[in-house]
């Protein structure tokens, strides 16, 4: 590793990838630099980096990050941004959660939605986690349909945490804003469902909420 210091810009980060390049101050071609030279701390695109040049496994040329104290800082508060934003969606699921038992408990819905929504979730979460695993690897990757079909289906919980915990496709704009959207067409479907027009409906095809009800 070379021991002079060289400042560029982060102009490129792939989050579900795990790396991205920095432009160095000046001339020079775009460097590569991993999430590992990170140490923990939140990369953001357009910050501001100080390096050393160093070379990875196979040999090729990369950045070794110097990370200033305001620079750790200024991390640390992202993290906390972050851990705010889960805990968010986690009280979002919960109160999806505790809507459904209620509307069970009250013969609104059948009790199995519960359990729909649950495995939902879980599958969803898997698939996230699945397709972050073969991105940074470099294999197979699920579809961004298949991931929002899964959501749309109901498994938008696992989805918004898995985006989060994992902080995976959580820096694509276009992918956040669809997946907002499956949320929004869930919980207008789950409150249509309960309106009366909704219960007539369940009626007429044959969903009995109170067989399923404790």
């Amino acid at each position: 590793m070379s021991s002079k210091i060289f400042t560029g810009t982060l102009s490129q980060w792939h989050d579900d990838k795990g790396y991205g390049f920095i432009k160095p101050n000046g001339s020079g071609a775009e460097l590569f630099v991993h999430i590992s030279s990170f140490r923990g701390h939140v990369p953001q695109k357009g910050q501001a980096l100080k390096y050393h040049l160093s070379q990875d496994r196979q040999g090729r040329p990369c950045a070794e990050l110097i990370l200033s104290k305001a620079r750790r800082t200024s991390n640390k508060t992202s993290a906390s941004k972050l851990g705010i934003n889960f805990a968010l969606r986690l009280l979002l699921t919960a109160a999806l959660f505790i809507g459904l038992f209620f509307a069970a408990a009250m013969q609104r819905l059948p009790m199995a939605s519960l359990l729909y929504f649950a495995v939902l979730s879980l599958i969803t979460y898997m698939a996230f986690a699945i397709d972050k695993s073969a991105a940074q690897k470099g294999n197979w990757r699920i579809q961004e349909s298949s991931l929002h079909l899964l959501s749309l289906l109901g498994g938008w919980p696992g989805a918004m945490l898995g985006q989060q915990h994992l902080r995976h496709k959580s820096s694509k704009r276009s992918f956040r804003v669809i997946l907002w959207l499956t949320v929004f067409i869930n919980v207008s479907l789950l409150g249509a469902l309960m309106s009366p027009q909704g219960q007539a409906l369940l009626t007429q095809l044959g969903v009995n909420s109170s067989r399923f009800a404790p």
